[in-house]
């Protein structure tokens, strides 16, 4: 079972809102229905083999939303020089909201499929929470103290990044592809109707110009 990761950040300053990234019970459901604590006794822990466990979901379906949050990871990495309020606003909105139990289920595919051993997803998972937490620290200073993000930031980003690739690696190219499929015909038809919009907007305001331009009877 893949456990809860602690904040990558100073234990003096390990506020509630370092660890609420992905956290929404809206994102899909993986691991043990219930979670022993750290300090749990060896009876206690004995018996979580006996704990039922939520069944997966098919592994496509946790690929095009990891996928999906790869690239609004990358959309808030570009405002991190701009505005450290809404790149952390970012991280905890669309794909990435219930990110967390999307990045488990990846891990614990990663095991079953012999894709990876148990300590090498933990140590996947782990380090993606850490460095995204990490991350979203070096902004928060930068939101705090109202001075530019430092260069860390970018660091820390490149290793969610790199992280959630190694993560990603697991899964097999033919569900990657599937899911990258699907995620840019959603993307597509978003774009679609984003210039249908626009355009139908533009119309409007023209024929708003025309009417305010003739002659009054």
């Amino acid at each position: 079972m893949l456990g809860r990761p602690s904040c990558a950040v100073p234990a003096a300053l390990r506020l509630s809102v370092f660890c609420d990234i992905g956290s929404s019970r809206a994102g899909r459901g993986a691991g043990s229905m219930l979670t022993l604590p750290p300090g749990a006794g060896a009876d206690q822990r004995g018996l979580s083999r006996y704990i039922k466990k939520k069944q997966l979901d098919p592994l496509v379906t946790y690929v095009g939303p990891v996928l999906e949050a790869r690239r609004q990871l990358v959309k808030a990495g570009k405002l991190v020089g701009q505005d450290a309020a809404a790149a952390r606003s970012m991280l905890r909105t669309g794909a990435l909201d219930g990110v967390r139990d999307n990045i488990r289920a990846l891990g614990e595919y990663s095991v079953q499929n012999s894709q990876a051993q148990q300590q090498t997803a933990d140590d996947l998972v782990r380090a993606f929470f850490q460095a995204i937490q990490a991350f979203d620290y070096t902004l928060f200073q930068a939101q705090r103290s109202g001075t530019h993000t430092p260069p860390a930031a970018e660091a820390h980003l490149q290793d969610t990044l790199g992280t959630l690739d190694r993560l990603l690696a697991t899964v097999p190219r033919t569900i990657v592809d599937e899911a990258q499929a699907k995620v840019d015909m959603i993307d597509a038809s978003k774009q679609s109707l984003e210039e249908e919009d626009a355009a139908a907007l533009a119309a409007s305001k023209r024929l708003t110009q025309l009417l305010a331009r003739s002659p009054q009877t």
